[in-house]
């Protein structure tokens, strides 16, 4: 998270674009892989399927569920079998996505 909060320290502000995710900078896309797949947390904040699953890694199961903290505003989602593609896919992201 350090790491991250560096990358955004360093970034301008209204340069960010919709279509990147907020922790990598990656663009996203819907593909085989399902890495750079937009996923939602509780919050409605949003990042990619590999953040949030190199996010989960290191956090203990409790009853099969992973208790994940937003990076941007700290509420904590439960994610079932602690698999990032457990989480919802932003599908109107996806949409605009497709439109573009």
């Amino acid at each position: 998270l350090r790491e991250r909060d560096s990358m955004l320290a360093k970034r301008d502000s209204g340069s960010g674009e919709a279509t990147e995710c907020p922790l990598c900078f990656e663009r996203y896309r819907d593909d085989e892989s399902g890495r750079r797949v937009p996923r939602i947390l509780q919050c409605g904040h949003a990042a990619c399927q590999n953040c949030y699953a190199k996010m989960l890694r290191p956090i203990n199961a409790n009853e099969n569920v992973k208790r994940l903290e937003c990076p941007e505003c700290r509420v904590v989602t439960e994610v079932r079998r602690g698999k990032a593609a457990n989480l919802p896919k932003n599908f109107s992201l996806l949409s605009v996505l497709g439109s573009l």
